[in-house]
């Protein structure tokens, strides 16, 4: 039994001595801007981050993504793009620790050919391939690649 009550105990100290080291918040920013071409097509881009967890040491964890929207001329959605990425920051670097990669097709004509997740020191980075096919035949193609970096002071761009 005081086995049992030393281990209880032990448990609820290093928990309250954890809660000490990490607050979790859920802060979420989002900013859109928007990227019009010759042809009358745009894009959408949103960006959203999520700071996870602080430490008591200064190395702060935050979690983002970045959303390309594409619009046809007549503003019809045609598909979407998103990286997301998990940083590690602390005044001094970034750092990427994670990158994934996911996309949704609005217009039946649309398909994804292809889509790579990557990462590079402090960015999350996803290629993309979407074609267009009219009667089984490609008719257009477009490739975009997002990258999303967060800075040593923790904006993410």
């Amino acid at each position: 039994m005081k086995r049992i009550i030393s281990i209880l105990l032990c448990a609820i100290i290093l928990c309250s001595i954890s809660a000490n080291f990490f607050t979790v918040g859920a802060v979420e920013n989002k900013t859109e801007e928007t990227i019009y071409f010759e042809d009358g097509s745009y894009i959408v881009i949103s960006l959203t981050e999520e700071i996870s967890e602080v430490s008591s040491r200064a190395v702060i964890e935050k979690v983002g993504n970045k959303t390309y929207k594409a619009y046809a001329s007549d503003d019809e959605l045609l598909w979407s793009a998103k990286v997301v990425g998990q940083f590690r920051y602390n005044e001094s670097i970034a750092m990427c620790i994670s990158s994934s990669v996911s996309h949704t097709i609005y217009d039946s004509d649309w398909k994804n050919t292809s889509q790579v997740a990557s990462r590079s020191s402090n960015k999350a980075i996803g290629d993309f391939t979407f074609k267009r096919y009219t009667l089984g035949i490609a008719t257009n193609t477009k490739t975009t690649t997002i990258t999303l970096s967060c800075s040593p002071t923790g904006v993410l761009s």
